[in-house]
């Protein structure tokens, strides 16, 4: 019988950036359905605890990755998620004898044998020379978890407003300026915040949620925020994976991009109906408790965005993509 295959996922995440791109990989993996060892190598707090079964090998600067010096068993394939990562360096992760599976958001140079696009947008989609050996692009690549697709909206009979704060200083400032609000600036609706295990300012937001009467959450699993997010009336929340996500559920929700890179997504959606985007700077307190109060006083407008946002994802990119990559390890040589 021929050993599990050995799969190595390049990645990196901290409070500030790589979060979404670390937990799509581990949604991923768990979809994968050959027995296989995983390695990760990268950095940031939050791997060993996303991979506890893994093994851990430091990569403090991917211009120097040296394969050799990992001292790793033999390797079947790479999986590369790497945020901010510069083009003319991609082809350090290549691995002598190992396909090279890149995710990606950006486009460019990314000479892999096979790149996943998940974005939307398809100005992100397109890739110089060398192109990847095969590109999978657009929704139906996209790695949401299939906790999600899996569990629909209820319906505006919910009563719950959820918000939802990614990583970064600007979601951070922006929490603790809803908090400081209450629950009372949703005129009485219950309020939930929901926040990553990286979040920096917890002590903080947590003296701010329990002075305004709103619920707070952290580290919550993908069935556990699915779960949320369907039995909510409404859902407010920063944009990047989160947005796919809360899109894949059918919970109408309003976002406030945190940075330019999400801006993009956020309008996509809300061209075709299946969000409210307050654009980069419109991120107010009181402009978002307007926009949400728009939903929870119009059932009908909330239940049409549902169906929309439905229609625009199946929630099945981590299933395609899991198969794929089961392919290319039981084809290994």
């Amino acid at each position: 019988m021929s050993p599990p295959a050995h799969l190595v996922l390049c990645t990196e995440a901290d409070s500030e950036v790589g979060m979404g791109h670390a937990v799509r990989c581990a949604g991923l993996l768990q979809a994968v359905t050959l027995p296989h060892t995983l390695s990760v190598v990268g950095g940031g707090p939050v791997l060993a605890s996303l991979f506890p079964d893994a093994r851990h090998r430091s990569a403090p600067d991917w211009r120097h990755l040296d394969w050799a010096a990992l001292d790793l068993p033999h390797i079947d394939l790479v999986l590369a998620d790497i945020p901010f990562y510069r083009p003319r360096d991609w082809h350090r992760l290549r691995c002598p004898g190992a396909p090279l599976v890149v995710i990606d958001d950006h486009g460019g140079e990314v000479p892999a044998d096979v790149v996943i696009n998940g974005s939307v947008l398809p100005q992100y989609q397109c890739y110089d020379t060398p192109a990847p050996g095969r590109l999978l692009a657009g929704p139906d690549w996209a790695l949401i978890r299939p906790e999600f697709a899996a569990t629909p909206w209820v319906g505006p009979a919910a009563k719950a407003v959820t918000i939802v704060v990614g990583s970064g200083g600007a979601a951070r400032d922006w929490a603790l300026a809803l908090a400081d609000g209450g629950a009372a600036a949703f005129t009485g609706q219950p309020v939930q915040i929901v926040v990553g295990r990286t979040f920096d300012a917890m002590d903080r937001l947590r003296a701010r949620c329990d002075a305004g009467g709103i619920t707070l959450l952290s580290g919550l699993s993908a069935t556990e925020l699915a779960g949320l997010l369907a039995g909510s009336a409404a859902s407010l929340i920063t944009g990047g994976m989160v947005l796919y996500e809360a899109v894949s559920v059918g919970v109408p929700v309003v976002v406030y991009p945190q940075i330019p890179d999400l801006t993009g997504e956020a309008a996509w959606f809300a061209e075709r109906g299946a969000c409210i985007d307050l654009g980069l700077a419109q991120g107010t307190p009181d402009a978002a408790a307007q926009a949400v109060q728009s939903l929870l006083t119009k059932p009908e407008t909330a239940r049409a965005m549902s169906v929309r946002q439905r229609a625009l994802l199946d929630g099945q990119g981590i299933a395609r993509a899991a198969t794929l990559i089961t392919h290319l390890m039981e084809t290994r040589s």
